[in-house]
């Protein structure tokens, strides 16, 4: 016993030292302040840039924000001790204080309030966000407490409502995450459509945080939509007291179908990459790559799920029909789909360049009335307006038949080629959505950016984000340059030819005039495509001339200048595969080995 002793006491010194670290490392988070005697909000330390932040919200008045400091604790600001109870009247917002807690080394204070956004205090009953961060799918209940941006009490939760994760693996990974709010009972938030279940959307990708409010306020705005998009208001949301940023609150889209009448609805779905669908209830493969899962009602019969596949496999078989007929049923395209409704979800799509278009987040329902598939509502336009999308704003990215080689979204690309689809397509934009384009451009990006303009800011320095001005400028012009494209095809009828560049990770499309050269496509190094000097024609192999008239649509492939031209091209996931079955087999042939010597020992 006496050889461990050692060990045992060096290894107790230094978990104690640890824990002495630790509690000095977040002796500021435990400095409160009482915001007009109701909520309380953590000071925020930045440990990289030694900046301590208190994020009021946007009703806190500095008189009535009292500080609250353990016993334990003593605090300096600029050299003045601070007493627990004390007022901020002292303190200016936006300027540095020099902090000294404990008589640990001094750091920078700075006071800092939000401005004409709400705010939504969310507390869990443990405490923490723990095994809501750990797990996705685990409900934890909350106290919730939302102020309009004037300070007004718009709800108070009694314990009973809950929180959990939202979002795929991909958004859940990143450090801003975003959350599903149950509400006990249907609630209005903010003068919202009442609803049980609220999205909490962290915009983490989207540095704007823009994009989704100015779009889902476009769609409803559009009148005769019918798929009746979500309500969504900006709030500053405090996790347990602490400032967690910016948020977007929005209805669900299970709020909307409510909203709508749900006595009308039959069925509705929304589309998802198959690898993500696999586990999901109520789903089936539509197309490569493109899977559907039933939302509404959540248990839907094996009968129930038999109609809606057969039904959308015969209206896909009728609009890649080029006859634009089901040769079994004998019914045409507009038979199967309600045309206003798919060409306004069209529109939106392919104004505002989502990069998920036709292929994630895509809802559409069927009501009772009839058997006709509508499109809507809207959602998730994180990735869009320039996003993931290139900077290339000169494009359908919409009508693509392919969005990668392993993911087909063939259905607006068919239906584009029906002329009456294209007609009314093209009719709806000039009459209805272009004045509204013009305003959304000159008037409301202009005033929802100004009206975040200090909440972002705040955001910016909780997230470590840069540029966020030039940001929302470059999404600005994106948007201008978009329209300008659109309205050349649509409105001035130029004749556009799409080249698609594949052989990459993501496709990318290109759009030139009829008769002219596309002097703007990237070369496959640009795409970081490595020993790939030039791009070839998919089919024939011959290498692609930049100079080249484009008289039709033409699809490009890189080509590889190690292979040799007779050497056949294998695509990236093959390879994977192929490195991927070596690795295994190198494992098995390892483990055998491993297996034999154990034996012999």
């Amino acid at each position: 016993m006496k050889k461990y002793l050692v060990t045992i006491l060096i290894t107790v010194a230094m978990i104690a030292v640890l824990l002495v670290c630790v509690h000095f490392n977040s002796a500021d988070s435990t400095i409160s302040f009482l915001i007009n005697g109701t909520d309380t909000v953590k000071i925020y330390s930045d440990e990289d840039m030694g900046i301590a932040y208190v994020f009021l919200p946007s009703y806190a008045v500095m008189e009535k924000t009292v500080i609250s400091i353990p016993d334990t604790m003593s605090v300096y600001i600029d050299g003045i001790p601070i007493i627990s109870g004390t007022d901020c009247s002292a303190f200016q917002l936006n300027r540095e204080y020099k902090l000294e807690i404990n008589g640990s080394p001094l750091k920078t204070i700075v006071f800092l309030q939000s401005a004409n956004v709400a705010t939504m205090f969310v507390n869990t009953i443990s405490g923490n966000m723990n095994k809501v961060h750990r797990d996705k799918s685990y409900r934890e209940y909350v106290d919730v407490a939302l102020y309009a941006p004037d300070g007004e009490l718009d709800y108070k939760g009694d314990s009973a409502d809950k929180i959990r994760g939202h979002g795929n693996i991909t958004t859940w990974d990143l450090d801003k995450k975003s959350y599903n709010l149950y509400m006990r009972n249907a609630e209005s938030l903010l003068s919202m459509a009442e609803g049980e279940k609220y999205i909490l959307l962290a915009n983490r990708t989207d540095n704007t945080n823009l994009r989704n409010k100015i779009i889902l306020d476009f769609a409803r705005k559009i009148e005769g939509f019918d798929g009746f998009s979500p309500n969504c208001e900006f709030v500053d949301l405090y996790l347990n007291n602490e400032y967690y940023g910016l948020y977007l609150l929005c209805g669900s889209t299970k709020n909307a179908i409510s909203q709508f009448g749900r006595k009308e609805i039959r069925y509705s779905w929304d589309t998802e990459l198959t690898k993500r669908a696999r586990n999901l209830k109520n789903a089936f493969e539509v197309s490569t790559g493109i899977s559907v899962e039933v939302k509404f009602p959540e248990k839907v019969n094996a009968d129930g799920m038999n109609y809606i596949e057969g039904l959308l496999a015969e209206m896909q078989s009728a609009i890649e029909n080029p006859e634009g007929v089901n040769t079994d049923t004998g019914k045409y395209w507009f038979e199967y789909i309600d045309i206003d409704s798919w060409a306004r979800k069209y529109l939106i799509e392919e104004i505002f360049m989502n990069y998920d278009a036709v292929a994630i987040s895509q809802y559409y329902f069927l009501r009772k009335t009839d058997d006709k598939i509508y499109a809507g509502p809207c959602w998730d336009y994180d990735n869009s307006l320039g996003l993931y999308t290139h900077t290339n704003s000169n494009c359908f990215l919409a009508q693509r038949l392919w969005k990668n080689e392993d993911t087909c979204t063939p259905w607006y690309h068919f239906l584009w080629k029906q002329p009456e689809f294209r007609n009314y397509v093209i009719e709806l934009y000039n009459y209805e959505f272009l004045p509204e384009l013009q305003r959304l451009s000159d008037t409301v990006i202009p005033y929802e950016a100004g009206q975040i303009h200090t909440a972002l800011y705040n955001n910016s320095l909780r997230w470590n984000i840069e540029n966020v001005d030039r940001s929302v400028e470059m999404m600005s012009d994106f948007l201008d340059s978009r329209i300008a494209f659109l309205n050349s095809a649509w409105v001035d009828r130029v004749d556009y030819k799409t080249i698609t560049l594949t052989g990459i990770e993501e496709y990318r499309f290109f759009c030139t005039p009829a008769g002219t050269a596309c002097d703007n496509l990237p070369t496959p190094e640009d795409l970081g495509v490595h020993g790939v000097t030039a791009w070839t024609y998919q089919d024939s192999g011959e290498i692609f001339d930049e100079n080249t008239v484009i008289k039709e649509d033409i699809t490009l492939y890189v080509y590889d200048a190690g292979a040799g031209d007779e050497e056949e091209r294998t695509p990236t996931s093959v390879k994977i595969t192929i490195m991927s079955l070596f690795l295994f087999s190198g494992m098995v042939v390892f483990a055998c080995i491993s297996e034999q010597r154990m034996r012999g020992r």
